[in-house]
């Protein structure tokens, strides 16, 4: 917790505050006047309660009441400043699962996982509820990235997909199986709620979240949406079957790039020493999959380092001396001192120091806790990892 004083909006009034960093899953934590900057995209817009505003995801904001649903926020304008109630789910940090065969579990009960009432073979319109879980397809659902951060969520016997009964946007629309008619009712994007769960956000109206009625995990208990929160009823597991994405096999660099993202569609961007028109050398391999698309460490070994001025996250390989190095990341999910397996997620791709998002790896020689210097430095400090990575991989 750290303590600021902080002129804003150039208002001559110098106000101390508290501020607590967000962290992601949790609900806002500040005081009265705390800032709070949204996180920096601007793909989407909401509007407040009474629906005549906007405030967008790159605002920042300070925060002067809250709810367990909502903020009363202070935001700019090009005349100065205006005060509103805004939702929580603009601070929320949207990450991508791998596309693939889940069940999907609530957490107040894991036992349990998401069914259709009255079995597998469902027709279009029956509800959706949670049941014992028994590992049949009918309870399996492919997600499937469609359209930038939403997916689908399709019924894996039937092919209905998951969708809100009428395009209710409402508390206590319930949801059921439709078929994919394109609306906003059937697309859903994934938050990460911390600890391995995800909230899941309907796209009608953005602000409403997939909710476990009154929390109650036992075999019958019905699925609605309801106003954004970050209660254990809206929060969810995921438990993968299968992926869609099969893992490739040849190049070191295709192989490398699924070990980081588990997802084929990746490519690098700027290769080992790989600066043609800039001072200095590229002492490692630029790649990007998309903005918060999930990270996974491509060895085992202790987290040296966890965070910093460009989100660092060094993992040690004791085994052959050597350090990967992963920068830029949104957020990190390890901290320093953690031992970590191969595949374990350790982050989120982001733009921490760097122009644009991406991720940044290297390989260093011994146990280190920093990138090499690139730009400006002719020095090249770092061997060339792909023979590391032919090993390894």
């Amino acid at each position: 917790m750290k303590m600021w004083k902080k002129n804003w909006l150039g208002l001559g009034l110098t106000a101390l505050f508290t501020f607590v960093v967000l962290t992601s899953g949790e609900a806002i934590a500040a005081t009265r006047m705390a800032k709070n900057t949204v996180p920096a995209y601007t793909d989407q817009s909401l509007t407040n309660r009474n629906g005549n505003e906007r405030v967008d995801r790159g605002d920042a904001v300070v925060v002067l009441q809250e709810t367990n649903d909502a903020c009363y926020v202070r935001y700019p304008t090009p005349n100065g400043s205006k005060d509103r109630w805004v939702s929580k789910c603009i601070f929320a940090t949207v990450v991508y699962p791998n596309e693939g065969d889940y069940y999907i579990l609530p957490e107040s009960n894991t036992n349990h996982a998401i069914d259709v009432k009255g079995g597998g073979q469902a027709a279009v319109g029956t509800p959706l509820q949670i049941y014992q879980k028994n590992n049949s397809d009918a309870q399996l659902f492919t997600i499937k990235r469609v359209n930038g951060d939403w997916y689908k969520i399709i019924h894996k016997r039937t092919g209905l997909v998951m969708n809100v009964q009428g395009g209710n946007d409402a508390n206590s629309a319930r949801l059921w199986l439709y078929h994919d008619d394109g609306t906003d009712s059937c697309y859903w994007r994934f938050i990460d709620a911390g600890n391995g769960s995800y909230i899941i956000q309907s796209k009608l109206g953005q602000q409403r979240v997939f909710d476990l009625y009154g929390n109650n995990a036992y075999s019958g208990a019905v699925l609605h949406l309801w106003q954004y929160h970050t209660n254990q009823a809206a929060r969810w597991k995921l438990v993968q079957v299968s992926s869609s994405i099969p893992q490739p096999s040849g190049d070191v660099r295709q192989k490398l790039m699924y070990a980081v993202f588990k997802n084929n569609g990746a490519r690098i961007t700027c290769d080992f020493d790989g600066y043609q028109n800039t001072p200095g050398r590229h002492e490692g391999i630029d790649m990007v999959l998309a903005h918060r698309a999930s990270v996974y460490a491509a060895i085992s070994g202790v987290v040296t380092r966890a965070g910093g001025s460009y989100n660092t996250v060094a993992i040690y390989d004791r085994a052959n001396d050597k350090t990967v190095v992963y920068l830029h990341f949104s957020s990190v999910a390890v901290r320093a001192g953690q031992t970590v397996n191969k595949g374990d997620l350790i982050g989120y791709q982001g733009s921490t120091g760097a122009s644009a998002s991406h991720v940044h790896i290297e390989v260093r020689n011994g146990r280190r806790e920093a990138a090499a210097k690139s730009v400006n430095d002719p020095t090249l400090d770092n061997p060339n990892p792909y023979d590391y990575w032919n090993k390894v991989l």
